[in-house]
């Protein structure tokens, strides 16, 4: 009788429902119910039960709609929309699973332990879906089985998780290596230029050929959405919107007010509030004021002479009566300028940079008198990461003063729910940049720029540059920008060099060498424009409400010394790590780390005896235990 080989039986997917499908989605307005019938994949408006479209925010809602929206109207399940403003890339692997067995074919196993995220079965069970954070080029979006997508599209999601992956991971590497292996290099196709007819005098068009000209523009898209009532991807509030249109309308009418009129009210823009009454006058001739005013405001002139003007002599620009920079907090940060606020998580940077700009809102000195603020200024605080009442916890410990101003991302995403305070998108820096004038804002924090900032591929000089020209329009507008950013174990910054080339100063703040339960940290001035001194060296940590200054290397002298004591006396007597991390009240990590030294420094030796390891201490290690600490 012939022998059956034993087939390993793959693991079916864990069906656990929401608690599956991770919170950072669940927590975006960016749901859809689908499908009336089985195997309808139309995506349906969870608020209204008509058909959604992935490119109109307006038709999606949120995961709980989305769910409530099954139920009453009896649908087939959810899916989640992929849009320019998030960091999501979808990944579709079509007809890759055995729907009885669950195995996988080899081609499907080898993508999804590449790219190793949030992997879940489609609703057929016969294809996976997974997700990852990450950058995809436009175009080459499917081939054969396998589709990628990174906007204007939505899975269905069933939160029926394969092999437990349930944490979606960056992995813009791994989805370089897959569209090169499954989709080919990109080549770029050089296309003819379309000659485009002369427009004809705005006079003599109809409306219809005025709306064709503004689909027909170099802002076809922001025109064709705003045209349609979509203003979600674009502006903060419809009022804005509202000015937007009209102002493109105004160019393409040739400024005739009444034409403009006229168009706007066929656009999806207008509600009856266009003619709701607002003194003498309406909602709607007050903001044709403004369009109209706006229109007609003379540019400067593009002669090359003014250009040529640009360059004078040195001599010249020694007469010129300019503002110099002052401090608004001494020694280092100045007027005007880009700082960068970099370290490795836990270290306290968030602390610190509250600190800094609550001293120079209030005008007092900072850590505890080491720095003074000349003057008090307006500083507007933008956290990308914190709940608010984490925020006001830190801000009652550092005595933060009220007119310190705040903008939370998720405050400002609660009060509008189909938006991302993205910093990456040209309209939230353009709303931003406003903001900040208008407040007269001198300080503008930015923590931290990865919570802050989506869409982009963290390593890429090219797509950085967009946002470093918006800091250097906040510059110009007389504003310091502190960038609060994230540093690998080695001190050394995450992502693209380029941050750096714009920046006045980068401090980097490092982690004392024994570990600290609250904020503690020396300064390492890595570049500054400007002399300064008094920066490096201290050590500063926030004890019982206070900063605490101790001189450079005071600090570590006792405590790390005593601590290694500590750890190589219980490592010789058979102590197990965990346990020692318990009884120092640190963390096992740490441990292992300074037993690492020990033995490097040749203090500590390591057997194993039937493969169990055993410490001891060298000769040397014993004289070194033996010596009192200084």
């Amino acid at each position: 009788m012939s022998m059956q080989p034993i087939r390993k039986r793959l693991p079916l997917p864990v069906r656990a429902g929401a608690n599956s499908i991770p919170e950072e989605l669940r927590a975006l307005p960016q749901w859809v119910a689908r499908g009336r019938e089985p195997g309808d994949k139309v995506p349906v408006d969870p608020r209204t039960g008509r058909n959604a479209s992935v490119t109109d925010p307006s038709t999606w809602g949120t995961y709980e709609e989305a769910t409530a929206a099954v139920q009453k109207h009896k649908l087939q399940g959810v899916g989640f929309v992929f849009t320019g403003n998030d960091p999501y890339v979808g990944v579709d692997l079509d007809k890759c699973r055995d729907p009885q067995t669950g195995k996988v074919a080899e081609w499907a196993q080898e993508i999804v332990q590449s790219l190793a995220s949030f992997t879940e079965v489609s609703p057929s069970g016969t294809g996976l879906h997974i997700i990852v954070k990450g950058c995809w080029p436009p175009g080459a979006n499917r081939k054969g089985p396998v589709e990628v997508y990174s906007q204007d599209r939505y899975f269905t999601v069933t939160g029926d998780v394969v092999d437990l992956r349930r944490t979606i991971a960056e992995r813009t590497p791994e989805l370089e290596n897959l569209r090169l292996k499954h989709f080919g290099p990109t080549q770029k196709v050089r296309q003819p230029l379309p000659v485009r007819p002369k427009p004809e005098a705005p006079g003599s068009m109809t409306d219809a050929q005025i709306i064709a000209l503004g689909q027909d523009s170099a802002n076809n898209a922001k025109f064709a959405a705003l045209w349609a009532g979509v203003w979600q991807r674009h502006f903060p509030s419809p009022s804005e919107a509202v000015l937007s249109l009209l102002n493109m309308l105004a160019q393409y009418a040739g400024r005739d007010r009444e034409r403009v009129d006229r168009l706007f009210r066929q656009s999806g823009l207008y509600t009856p509030k266009w003619d709701e009454k607002r003194g003498d006058t309406t909602w709607g001739e007050k903001q044709l004021d403004l369009a109209m005013r706006d229109a007609t405001t003379p540019q400067p002139p593009s002669a090359s002479l003014d250009r040529e003007a640009a360059i004078i002599a040195f001599r010249d620009l020694e007469k010129m009566d300019l503002i110099e920079q002052r401090h608004l907090m001494s020694p280092w940060l100045l007027e005007a300028s880009l700082n960068l606020i970099s370290a490795e998580a836990g270290t306290g940077k968030t602390f610190f940079a509250l600190e800094v700009a609550g001293a120079c809102a209030d005008g007092r000195p900072a850590m505890e008198g080491k720095w003074e603020c000349p003057q008090r200024c307006q500083v507007l605080y933008v956290d990308g990461e914190m709940l608010p009442s984490e925020i006001r916890t830190r801000g009652r410990l550092l005595k933060l003063p009220g007119c310190f101003k705040l903008l939370s991302k998720m405050l400002y995403e609660k009060g509008n729910p189909s938006q991302q305070l993205n910093l990456a998108s040209p309209d939230v820096q353009d709303w931003l940049l406003k903001q900040a004038v208008a407040l007269k804002v001198k300080l503008l924090v930015l923590d931290n720029i990865y919570s802050l900032i989506h869409g982009l591929d963290s390593n890429s000089d090219r797509e950085w540059q967009p946002v470093n020209s918006w800091l250097l329009r906040l510059k110009a507008e007389g504003i310091a920008v502190i960038i609060v950013h994230h540093t690998n174990k080695r001190g050394e910054q995450l992502g693209t060099s380029s941050r750096v080339f714009n920046l006045d100063t980068h401090l980097v703040l490092k982690k004392p060498k024994t570990r600290r339960p609250h904020a503690a940290f020396s300064i390492e001035v890595q570049k500054s424009r400007h002399q300064m001194q008094g920066v490096d060296g201290p050590t500063y940590e926030f004890v019982d409400g206070l900063w605490v200054v101790t001189a450079a290397g005071e600090a570590d002298a006792g405590g790390t010394d005593q601590t290694r004591r500590a750890i190589a006396q219980k490592l010789a007597e058979g102590v197990p790590q965990k346990q020692i991390a318990v009884d120092l009240g640190c963390t096992p990590s740490y441990v292992s780390q300074l037993k690492r030294s020990l033995l490097t420094d040749g203090l500590l030796a390591e057997d194993r005896v039937n493969n169990i390891r055993k410490f001891s201490l060298t000769a040397k290690g014993a004289e070194w235990m033996q010596r009192s600490d200084e």
